[in-house]
């Protein structure tokens, strides 16, 4: 059995690597970002009296996006180094889009705007004042597409009136079909 000492020096080794592995994942918030790097470089505040400074930001290959000050995220110290950070995610949740059906996907933009990637595979798209346009996708994006090229066919254009004709031809057919309608 071990003493009571020996179970004191174990503990009192094993301290500061204890320390270094509960502090290897901490929740970030946002103080600063700056952009203009090839990898973003954030000020993120970690625990109470804890500020870090030009801090990478890691995002998926292929998207990126400038978050709020207050925005929340993940620091992972690398290789348990507190020195050496990295911040992988970074949510905000004041300004989140929210509601969405199981599987669907949005891009939004903190004053509301959004697009919406529902069930139907259509990609709704509202502005920050409401105004909502829902995209054709597949077969009915083909045949948006066709009809577009009908109503081009058909046109006849007319001399020197400044592409009246074209678009009256254009402002009919999207009275018919309007953007989006599959």
């Amino acid at each position: 059995m071990a003493t009571r000492e020996t179970i004191q020096l174990v503990r009192r080794l094993l301290a500061p690597i204890a320390r270094r592995v509960r502090l290897t994942v901490s929740r970030a918030v946002l103080d600063l970002i700056n952009d203009t790097e090839g990898m973003q470089l954030v000020q993120v505040d970690l625990l109470s009296d804890e500020l870090r400074s030009d801090v990478e930001h890691f995002q998926p290959y292929g998207f990126t996006s400038v978050p709020s000050q207050g925005a929340e995220g993940v620091y992972l110290s690398v290789g348990g180094d507190r020195s050496h950070g990295v911040v992988v995610c970074l949510a905000d949740r004041a300004n989140r889009k929210t509601g969405l059906q199981d599987g669907e996907v949005a891009v939004y933009h903190r004053d509301g705007a959004y697009a919406l990637l529902d069930e139907d595979g259509h990609i709704n798209l509202v502005t920050k004042t409401g105004s909502k346009t829902k995209l054709a996708t597949g077969e009915g994006l083909g045949a948006f597409l066709s009809e577009l090229h009908s109503a081009i066919s058909g046109w006849t254009p007319v001399a020197n009136d400044g592409g009246a004709a074209l678009q009256t031809a254009l402002t009919a057919w999207l009275a018919l079909t309007p953007p989006g309608d599959s």
